[in-house]
């Protein structure tokens, strides 16, 4: 039976070697398996595009709205006897430390009981007058 080609295309498609068919399943497969892409939106505040998250807020925005050393006082009051060179680790025990040591650092840390909930990455001493009484710890 003499089949007429253009009539064979129309019933069951072009005919195609079997290594082309092959190649063009697979194409199909990797089509379908296509890796879902984030959506970008514009941040909320500045209008920078931005990968969607739940704040639809670009990192620098997240910055300058947030502050999450609202809870560390500021302040604290570590005591110090002037005629032993000892301070006051509470409740009752005087400890020996020099000045910018490694062991009055960390006792000013754990004055500071809201650091508990945070994770501190660094923390070193600022420098204040020789005189002064005053120790600056930066957290």
């Amino acid at each position: 039976e003499d089949e007429s080609p253009l009539l064979h295309t129309r019933l069951n498609g072009p005919r195609l070697p079997p290594a082309t068919m092959q190649d063009h399943t697979m194409q199909d497969a990797e089509m379908v398996r296509a890796v879902p892409t984030v959506p970008t939106i514009l941040c909320c505040l500045c209008g920078t595009p931005v990968p969607a998250s739940p704040s639809n807020m670009c990192s620098a925005c997240i910055h300058a709205s947030f502050d999450i050393t609202e809870s560390i006082p500021r302040t604290s009051a570590i005591y110090f006897c002037k005629f032993c060179n000892r301070y006051l680790q509470p409740p009752n025990t005087w400890v020996r430390a020099d000045l910018e040591s490694k062991e009055l650092l960390a006792l000013c840390l754990r004055r500071l009981r809201a650091l508990s909930k945070l994770k501190l990455v660094d923390a070193a001493f600022k420098w204040t007058e020789p005189h002064s009484r005053r120790i600056d710890v930066r957290l």
